[in-house]
């Protein structure tokens, strides 16, 4: 599949893991493909969410504040649910990321972040591109349930259709 992904959407991927081993994490998480999507300002994808009024400066900061509070499949909810019997989610979720493997030279991509990739591919398909880009990542990470993403998109009052809807309409301007 990586041989379908252009420079671009190579350099999220890339991105993605030198960020996740520099945190310390057990594995690439969707978090850190959203946080690498936000790099090129230039891409489709920034550019399609800045036209849904959701500019990029904006939007870092709002996965900064966000980054570290979800473990895997956990959310605010379940934080609190955990604080009431004494148990500090931010505290699980670092010792998890600093386990072994997070020792080792090689970071994996979590099971969500293998399904944005999967769910890139189909959104190529879909829109009949030969390639697969930074705008068909986005549309992978909207289309995933992973909690940072989706309360990153109700920062900004989206919804992942209207994201969808965003990048298709950008493909027919451009393509």
């Amino acid at each position: 599949m990586l041989e379908r992904f252009t420079r671009g959407a190579r350099t999220v991927v890339t991105t993605a893991v030198e960020d996740a081993r520099r945190s310390g994490a057990g594995s690439v998480r969707p978090e850190h493909l959203l946080s690498a999507v936000l790099v090129d300002v230039h891409s489709p994808a920034v550019q399609a969410l800045a036209g849904l009024g959701a500019p990029v400066s904006e939007l870092r900061q709002v996965v900064a504040g966000l980054r570290g509070r979800y473990g895997e499949g956990l959310d605010a909810a379940d934080a609190e649910a955990l604080r009431s019997i004494g148990i500090d989610l931010d505290d699980v979720v670092r010792l998890i990321d600093a386990g072994p493997g997070s020792r080792r030279g090689r970071v994996r991509l979590s099971a969500d972040s293998r399904r944005v990739l999967e769910l890139a591919l189909g959104e190529a398909v879909r829109l009949r591109e030969r390639f697969i880009g930074s705008e068909h990542l986005l549309l992978g990470l909207v289309t995933v349930d992973d909690s940072l993403v989706q309360e990153v998109l109700r920062a900004f009052d989206l919804t992942s259709g209207e994201v969808c809807s965003a990048v298709a309409g950008a493909e027919r301007r451009t393509g």
